[in-house]
């Protein structure tokens, strides 16, 4: 009786401990289905439907490991992500995917509160900036406090704007206040450009604004963050919503705005890829989005070395000589190098002899919807290629301005958003580092940016 009830006792603990290995992983297996060209490190996602055990388990504490069972790659990390909703969708990163291939993985779900994973994290100086880390790495700053205690201080918060971090996580790639030092605003050309960001001149109800250039004088009318909704980050993706309001001069939003960027895990040669994301809602009456493409849309701006080297007329027009720096002041901090332009097509020329205006419109009747467009530029010793990508569901026609020389460049369009309802844009922004990426490097991109794989559980 006792040896019999002692095995009892060891069928019933292996029993246990079986069920709890069980129930702490869960296994998936996936299809991913390839475009019609070679892809590299491409983020894809699927629905899934998360076991019983995992129902309360909070998303960070979920660790999720992928395997192909076509090529052996191990390994991989993903990610869940759960919206409002509770639905779950499961995220990673393709490597390579072949033209016109399929590939099926494998995917375990473990419980860990201590994944083992690199992965990216939030940090925020609260009232002035949020910044995205991948493990101690800084990769970009939003700037979204609003202060107007004094000029210098309402100058340097009325936009909020995303700063991009070199390779090192050291310095910044782009220009505009950092959040901790004073900005002098005299020294830079056009300090309202920054970052990446979004504006335009505008019309409500008739009444002119800008959200562009910003109006200095009045401290009411400018763009204020209220509040992240969402703030997400793992081992592949980083996500904020960030809320805000574009006020008027009585400090009343007129357009209410939610600003969504997501940042992927990328290769070595890649120092970002993001998604900028934003809705656009008219709460007071009807919005006209004007402008022009030089004044208007989504834009990015590069380091201000990159103006001060360029040798750029308006630089020495606008930059009072007691103020204005010197390719050796630059020199000084590491260097710099010209802007240069790159578009999908040999027929679209980025220096012309026609001033400005011609230019552009030249370019517009080339090719009225441009893809993308991208700028090179370098910095302490390092190259940097970016590229601005315009997805299809973006109002048409849109127009590039990407011909500067101090390296300002962008998309925009003309648009209408009746009182109460919603327009939404979406561009990638892929920044690599070294020998500027091919033509076609740049279409596999955009490719991959308006065609997701498709990815769905088997």
């Amino acid at each position: 009786m006792k040896i019999k009830s002692f095995l009892i006792a060891i069928t019933a603990v292996t029993l246990i401990l079986s069920y709890g290995c069980i129930t702490e992983k869960s296994n998936y297996q996936l299809k991913v289905t390839g475009l019609d060209q070679d892809c590299s490190y491409i983020p894809v996602h699927c629905n899934i439907q998360l076991p019983e055990q995992f129902s309360n388990v909070p998303q960070e504490d979920i660790t999720v490991e992928l395997r192909n069972k076509n090529t052996g790659t191990t390994g991989i990390p993903g990610q869940i992500i759960v919206d409002d909703q509770g639905d779950s969708e499961l995220w990673w990163i393709v490597p390579n995917l072949k033209a016109n291939s399929s590939n099926t993985w494998i995917a375990t779900l473990t419980k860990n509160k201590n994944p083992v994973h690199e992965k990216f994290s939030w940090e925020d100086n609260t009232g002035k900036y949020l910044d995205l880390l991948f493990n101690d790495r800084k990769i970009t700053r939003f700037i979204y406090g609003y202060d107007t205690t004094s000029e210098q201080s309402f100058f340097e918060t009325y936009k909020p704007f995303h700063h991009i971090f070199d390779e090192k996580g050291e310095n910044m790639i782009t220009e505009g206040p950092n959040g901790d030092e004073p900005y002098n605003q005299k020294k830079i050309l056009y300090p309202h450009h920054r970052g990446l960001f979004i504006g335009w001149p505008l019309t409500c109800d008739g009444e002119s604004y800008s959200y562009w250039g910003m109006n200095r004088e009045d401290k009411q009318m400018c763009a204020v963050t209220q509040k992240f909704p969402e703030l997400t980050a793992g081992p592949v993706l980083a996500r904020s919503n960030a809320l805000i309001h574009w006020n008027d001069m009585d400090g009343t939003p007129i357009i209410i705005e939610e600003r969504k960027t997501t940042v992927y895990r990328t290769d070595t040669q890649s120092l970002v890829l993001l998604d900028f994301e934003s809705q656009l809602k008219s709460v007071k009456g009807e919005i006209v989005l004007k402008g022009n493409a030089d004044h208007g849309g989504v834009h990015y701006r590069p380091h201000n070395d990159v103006a001060v080297v360029n040798s750029s007329w308006r630089y020495f027009r606008l930059i009072k000589e007691e103020d204005r720096e010197t390719k050796e002041d630059v020199d000084k901090r590491g260097g710099a190098t010209e802007a240069k332009y790159f578009f999908p097509a040999d027929s679209i020329a980025p220096y012309l002899k026609e001033p400005v205006d011609e230019r552009r419109l030249m370019i517009l009747k080339i090719f009225p919807d441009l893809p993308w467009t991208a700028m090179s530029y370098g910095l302490k010793g390092t190259d940097y290629t970016v590229q601005h990508m315009n997805h299809l569901s973006n109002p048409s026609p849109s127009e590039y301005s990407a011909y500067r020389g101090y390296g300002r460049f962008g998309a925009w369009f003309q648009a209408s958003i009746p009182k109460d309802e919603i327009l939404k844009v979406k561009y990638r922004i892929w920044i690599s580092t070294g020998e500027r990426p091919t033509r076609d490097e740049m279409a596999r991109k955009y490719a991959a940016f308006i065609s997701i794989p498709k990815a769905e559980v088997l």
